[in-house]
C-alpha cells in the first residue's frame, strides 16, 4: 500500500518564504465574484533625479500611439531578445535584481519602487525580476503593487492579498528564466529562484506571471485568477541560466 509523505517542515518553510515572490500579487485562487479597480500612475523621478521625459496618460482615452509610448520615454523595441540585454545585477538585502540602461528600470517613484521598462520581451523580464525583488521588501511592496497590477476584474482582490513573507535564512537568488509566451503587448514569463540554507541543499522555485503592456509600462494582468503561479522545479534544463 502506497502512502504520501508530507513535505518536511524545512521544505514547507522554504516554500512559504519563496512563495512571497509570487504573493506580491496575491496569486489569486478565490472563487468569489471579482471587483474592479483603477490604475494610478506615480509621481516619479528617474534614477538620476530627473523627471521622466514623457508624462503619464491623462484622463482622456489615449490614442494607440500614446498607449504604446513608454511612461518615461524608453525606446520601443518589441524585438529585443532578453538574452541580448546588457544587464547589471544590483545587490539588495532582500533579493538582488537586474538593471539595464536599454530596458529598465529607468525611473524610481517617490515611494521608492522602480518602474518604467522597455516595450519588449526583455523589458517584461526585467519588470518581473524587479517585481520579485520588491515583493519581499516590506517598504516597497504595497506601493509597487498599486502601480504594477493592471486594471481588470481582479485588481482589487489581488491588491487585498498583497503581503510580504520574511524570507528568513533562505537567501534567495534569481537563477534563470523562460519566456512561455510573448507578443507585442503581453507575455507569460517564468523566473526561477534558488533558495536554501547554508547547511542544506538549494531548492529551485519557478514563479510564472502573466504580464500586459498598459499605460506605457509592463503590468501584471488582473484578468483572471492565478496570474502568478509558482512551483518547485528540479533543474534549470528548461530555463535559460540567468542571475548574478
Amino acid at each position: 500500500m502506497s502512502t504520501t509523505t508530507p513535505p518536511a517542515p524545512r521544505r514547507r518553510l522554504l516554500l512559504g518564504a519563496v512563495a512571497a515572490l509570487g504573493l506580491m500579487l496575491g496569486a489569486c485562487t478565490s472563487d468569489d465574484e471579482p471587483t474592479s479597480g483603477g490604475d494610478d500612475q506615480p509621481t516619479s523621478e528617474s534614477p538620476s533625479g530627473e523627471s521622466p521625459s514623457s508624462e503619464s496618460p491623462s484622463g482622456a482615452a489615449p490614442t494607440s500611439e500614446a498607449a504604446d509610448a513608454s511612461v518615461c520615454g524608453l525606446s520601443v523595441k518589441p524585438d529585443v531578445d532578453p538574452a541580448a540585454l546588457d544587464v547589471d545585477w544590483v545587490e539588495d538585502s532582500h533579493l538582488g535584481y537586474p538593471a539595464s540602461e536599454q530596458a529598465g528600470p529607468a525611473a524610481t517613484a517617490e515611494a521608492g519602487y522602480r518602474y518604467c521598462y522597455q516595450h519588449s520581451t526583455g523589458g517584461a523580464l526585467l519588470f518581473l525580476a524587479n517585481g520579485l525583488a520588491q515583493a519581499v521588501n516590506p517598504d516597497l511592496v504595497e506601493a509597487f503593487a498599486e502601480y504594477a497590477v493592471a486594471d481588470g476584474p481582479r485588481r482589487e482582490e489581488m491588491l487585498d492579498r498583497v503581503r510580504t513573507v520574511d524570507v528568513g535564512p533562505y537567501d534567495p537568488v534569481i537563477a534563470g528564466y523562460a519566456v512561455r509566451e510573448a507578443d507585442e503587448d503581453s507575455a507569460s514569463i517564468a523566473i526561477v529562484v534558488e533558495a536554501g540554507e547554508e547547511d542544506g541543499p538549494p531548492h529551485l522555485v519557478a514563479v510564472t506571471a502573466d504580464l500586459v503592456w498598459r499605460d506605457g509600462d509592463w503590468k501584471l494582468s488582473s484578468e483572471k485568477a492565478q496570474s502568478v503561479r509558482y512551483e518547485l522545479v528540479h533543474s534549470l534544463d528548461d530555463y535559460v541560466a540567468w542571475g548574478p
